[in-house]
């Protein structure tokens, strides 16, 4: 399978924080991306930082985008003057709560206040970050000299451990569909192209298991999803409204990465 490309890119990636996030970042890494990771918890950008073996390609920035005193677009413009794409990661919840996020509890059992709470932080913190970021890349692309397709990718859906099924989807995940249509709507007319990849299949392990499994961790092919869509070549084939994939099986994510690897995107 060809390896993508993207030496000279710089990504940023929104939740990156966490066993998914660990695998975006090492396979655009892997891939000649310099990633930037911003996160309000100084603390996980260190353990990141870490179990990455602090790889030259990583930046973490602290902070956060509903931060008003954190500055996380101009430390960026300053420390790298662009962003070539990014990925925004959330609702991958791995409990029984239905989408909610409040872990250990029951849907059953949880108060409305309770789901209210846990959609407002993420869908606070997506567009938050859509409402920052997409304007640097449209800025980007005023100097290019060539026409370029920026990639705004939404990585949502529910991965779930093993012995759990698949769960209905709820509303801290269906806030972040709905906001990934608006922003598909509010960008057709831009050369920024919004792209969505809902997940549903199952991690057959636990975090601690896939840890000290030989099996390539199913966040890594996560993560060479994502960079596939940041290749210039894929960009430069995006529809007018940026794309939409649905993966429910293992089966289903290995045949996406073989047509993304042979730029077979219509």
């Amino acid at each position: 399978m060809r390896k993508p490309n993207l030496a000279g890119k710089i990504i940023t990636v929104v939740g990156g924080l966490g066993p998914v996030g660990h695998g975006l970042a090492a396979s655009l890494i892997e891939s000649g991306a310099t990633v930037i990771i911003p996160s309000r918890f100084q603390e996980k950008l260190d353990e990141l930082r870490d179990k990455l073996g602090s790889p030259a390609g990583l930046c973490t920035l602290h902070g956060g985008f509903a931060d008003d005193d954190s500055n996380v677009v101009e430390k960026i413009k300053y420390e790298f003057g662009k962003i070539d794409g990014v990925i925004a990661h959330g609702g991958l919840i791995r409990s029984d709560t239905l989408g909610t996020g409040v872990v250990g509890k029951s849907i059953l059992k949880v108060s409305p206040e309770e789901v209210l709470e846990d959609t407002r932080i993420l869908l606070r913190l997506h567009l938050t970050a859509a409402q920052a970021l997409i304007p640097m890349l449209e800025s980007k692309i005023e100097t290019e000299s060539w026409k370029s397709y920026p990639p705004y990718t939404f990585l949502t859906g529910g991965l779930r451990e093993k012995e759990t099924s698949l769960q209905a989807e709820g509303p801290a995940l269906t806030s972040l569909y709905g906001l990934g249509l608006s922003l598909r709507a509010a960008t057709t007319q831009s050369q920024v192209k919004v792209n969505e990849l809902r997940i549903a299949v199952h991690l057959n392990e636990s975090d601690e298991e896939r840890m000290h499994n030989a099996k390539r961790p199913l966040s890594l092919d996560l993560g060479l999803l994502t960079a596939y869509l940041n290749e210039k070549s894929y960009n430069t084939l995006m529809c007018s409204k940026g794309m939409r994939y649905r993966v429910q099986t293992n089966e289903e994510l290995e045949e996406l990465l073989l047509r993304f690897s042979h730029h077979n995107f219509e």
